[in-house]
């Protein structure tokens, strides 16, 4: 057959045709004609089959196969056998093709490159962040007064089809986000594409803004560009008020002097002259006009009430009497004076102009009289004094048989006198008289005090002094008169001085180790009222109702992080003379560690919410004694940077003031061991004094506390169960009278509402949570802000909601 050529019958049993059609190999492969005789097995060097013994079938075994991924691609031209070639037992085979290529287009090509390129352009900006401010670009606030913070709400919406992280950056060259009297909550955020971010914006102008405000003249004083930034964009956004409402609050009394009429009646002229004066232009008035209108009033109408600067007024009176003062209108005697005044006080503000004016005359020779009614140093600790520290004081247990509610007005006028004082820049008696005042034991020291005074402050000083003899010559009663002298002192020691640095001193920081700090722990610490003093002094005040403003005090001192005796040293030496004093009279009950650095291990007040380890010291908070049922709860408002005392339970007159130094959900046994370790002290509070029963029973109740503090991040998969241990937790605090800590509980149910879907208990959780927060921290707190804005927000916009399923968990009830 092969000699006969009849290659198709012998290819019918060809192995490699017969797998290709079973599709067992090279399927899809093509192969040319075979017109060649089989290319194996020959006897080597030869042109014949094999002869050996085994004689092997002759195959076609070489062979050229091809797979084209188009039809017609590859068209043979030739497909041989080489029979000539000797060398093997195999005959080589060739073949040769004809194939199809594709040339390229330079043209065509930089063509299809620009749309690739365009095509992963929009890809990429697809997927970039995108937000737009609604509204924007501009927020324009109203009328804007000190004291009246004025807030408005913008929307950051994702417009993207990506997750935008979203920040609000600093300008260039700029050390804060905004304007000191701005403030934007929060400042920073991540939001789901379609969904929308609330930025609330806060204009509130207060001590330590308004004096750069009140004599401006600049029509953009209010104004500010805040820069919020996504990736590869920034946005601008912009923040102005329509006006702002000069107040004579907040001002020096040197600038008040020069006013020649109401502040918001000055042209632009007057503001600048007196903005750009300096002091030794001279006084129009020796006492601002505003400070003679207050006293003038108390003095014709207030001279009889006993208990005037001890009981508070009306907020809104008090805003009727500054509005008064700012505008020059006349007070409304039909407001604030309710019944029918006595008028045998007819020649008060006489006698006060009189007894200024003598006192005048012998400030550099002082007579053998006392100054005035107010001793420039502390009061005495001979008998518990009502010390009412805040300008807004609820209302004791009436002093007099006269209903209080009939001299509201005059109460609220006496308030506002008072928040005048405190929101001098520098107050009547001069931070570089406060550490000499400090130290007046004599008549002859008080005088020479106030001879060392500026002339303006000094006339202010005894204006003031002789106003409080007049109230207290109406006292008949010689106890009684003390007894209203007394409290007078308590009252006004932080009205008229008060220790601090002057606006351009460098605000300086010390190192403090606080120690660890739990979700219910606040480590304020004790001091005595001298060096030699080993235990905390006891604080008293007048009535207060629960939620009560106590006490508010800006740091002497900020602490923050770790340093030596000598880093220390250093530091406080480079304080003012008046806050080096202070701060020496504290006690220091761990001498061993050094001088400064026992002072702050023994009086450092922690700062909530910053960084850690930030504290201050102060001198008066830091007096507090402790008690593990504490009536007053303190926070740090970073915004007013004052540390703020609030009463966590109604407390009554003379009864001391207590905070707490250590974790109160602690065994009795265990808060007393560690109170002797850290502060040297043995605690003998209402609880730690009981018998060994109640003892146990107030252990049992925190400890149970304390465990679902703990327990409650392990059951958010039992909402029902988080509910009732958050609701008896809640009803074991009130049994310890503990009122820390209950709206952290509320959190943490609220939390668990919105987890679980149910709209309607976490709307009551959150109103629950404010009241918490309102009781403990008090209206104005940072954390009581924010609670309301839960309250007033929908859950369903919290991005966790319904995130673990939909049900019922139930309200606090």
């Amino acid at each position: 057959m092969i000699e006969t050529a009849e290659w198709d019958l012998l290819l019918r049993f060809d192995q490699l045709k017969i797998s290709q059609q079973h599709a067992l190999a090279w399927t899809d492969f093509e192969e040319a004609p075979i017109t060649f005789p089989p290319t194996f097995k020959f006897d080597p060097g030869t042109e014949t089959y094999d002869t050996s013994e085994k004689q092997r079938t002759p195959s076609w075994t070489d062979r050229v196969l091809w797979l084209a991924v188009n039809e017609g691609a590859v068209t043979p031209v030739s497909y041989n056998s080489h029979p000539e070639i000797l060398i093997s037992d195999h005959k080589p085979v060739s073949a040769v093709f004809k194939l199809q290529i594709l040339t390229m287009d330079p043209e065509e090509r930089i063509k299809v490159q620009h749309e690739v390129m365009s095509e992963l352009d929009r890809f990429a900006n697809d997927h970039l962040p995108d937000v737009k401010i609604l509204p924007g670009p501009a927020v324009q606030f109203d009328r804007i007064e000190c004291y009246k913070p004025q807030e408005q709400t913008i929307e950051v919406k994702n417009v993207g089809r990506v997750i935008a992280q979203w920040s609000f950056v600093l300008k260039p060259e700029a050390t804060n986000l905004s304007e000191p009297w701005l403030h934007i909550t929060p400042t920073s955020g991540l939001i789901l594409p379609g969904e929308r971010s609330l930025v609330h914006l806060t204009i509130h102008v207060d001590n330590e803004t308004a004096p750069s405000l009140n004599f401006s003249t600049d029509p953009d004083a209010l104004s500010d560009l805040l820069v919020l930034s996504i990736e590869k964009k920034d946005l601008f956004l912009s923040i102005a008020a329509r006006e702002y409402a000069p107040t004579c609050f907040a001002n020096g009394l040197f600038r008040l002097s020069r006013l020649k009429g109401p502040i918001r009646k000055a042209t632009k002229e007057e503001l600048d002259e007196v903005r750009e004066s300096g002091e030794d232009v001279g006084m129009m008035y020796s006492i601002p006009e505003v400070v003679l209108r207050m006293v003038g009033f108390l003095g014709e109408f207030g001279a009889e009430c006993e208990d005037l600067f001890l009981v508070s007024g009306q907020k809104e009176l008090v805003e009727v009497v500054r509005e008064c003062l700012d505008s020059g209108d006349e007070f409304p005697k039909d407001r604030l004076l309710h019944r029918e005044t006595s008028h045998s006080q007819t020649n008060s503000l006489e006698a006060i102009l009189e007894d200024a004016h003598i006192a005048a005359k012998f400030i550099s020779t002082p007579p053998d009289s006392d100054i005035g009614v107010i001793s420039l140093s502390p009061p005495k600790l001979r008998t518990p004094p009502s010390y009412p520290f805040s300008r807004i004081r609820p209302r004791p247990h009436s002093l007099v048989n006269i209903d209080a509610s009939d001299n509201f007005g005059i109460h609220s006028m006496a308030d506002c006198f008072i928040l005048f004082l405190e929101s001098l820049p520098e107050p009547v008696i001069t931070f570089k008289a406060y550490p000499r005042a400090l130290r007046v034991e004599r008549t002859e020291d008080a005088y020479r005090v106030v001879d060392s005074l500026p002339k303006l402050n000094a006339d202010v000083l005894l204006y003031i002094v002789s106003f409080l003899r007049v109230l207290v010559s109406h006292t008949v009663d010689p106890v009684a008169r003390a007894a209203r002298i007394d409290r007078l002192a308590s009252n006004w020691l932080f009205s008229l001085h008060r220790g601090g640095s002057s606006s351009g001193d460098k605000v300086l920081t010390l190192a403090c180790k606080l120690g660890g700090r739990s979700k219910f722990e606040v480590k304020s610490h004790t001091s005595g009222w001298s060096t030699e003093l080993v235990g905390p002094i006891k604080m008293f005040n007048t009535a207060h109702r629960f939620g009560g403003l106590i006490h508010t005090e800006a740091p002497l001192l900020y602490v923050v992080g770790d340093m030596s005796e000598g880093d220390l040293t250093n530091l406080i030496d480079a304080l003012p003379e008046a806050s080096r004093t202070t701060i020496t009279d504290l006690c220091n009950v761990h001498p061993i560690d050094g001088v400064y650095t026992g002072i702050v291990k023994s009086n450092a007040l922690p700062h909530e919410g910053g960084q850690a380890y930030e504290g201050g010291l102060y001198g008066v908070a830091s007096r507090f004694n402790h008690s593990c049922v504490p009536n007053v709860n303190h926070h740090f408002d970073r915004e007013r940077k004052v540390l703020v005392y609030m009463a966590t339970r109604d407390v009554e007159a003379d009864e001391e003031l207590c905070s707490y130094y250590t974790f109160l959900l602690a065994p009795s046994k265990q808060r007393k061991q560690e109170l002797e370790e850290r502060f040297k002290f043995t605690c003998a509070c209402e609880v730690c004094s009981s018998d060994e029963a109640t003892i146990s029973a107030s252990d049992k109740r925190r400890g149970a506390i304390k465990a679902t503090l703990e327990a409650i991040p392990t059951l958010i998969a039992s909402p029902l169960r988080i509910i009732l241990k958050v609701r008896q937790a809640i009803k074991d605090l009130d049994k310890e009278r503990l009122v820390v800590g209950m709206a952290a509980f509320a959190f943490d149910a609220y939390q668990t509402a919105v987890l679980w879907g149910d709209e309607g208990s976490a709307k009551k959780w959150a109103t629950f949570m404010v009241e918490c927060h309102v009781r403990a921290d008090g209206e104005d707190a940072a954390e009581t802000k924010e609670a309301k804005r839960l309250e007033k927000a929908s859950p369903k916009k919290d991005p966790g909601f319904g995130k673990y399923g939909k049900k019922t968990v139930g309200g606090p009830e």
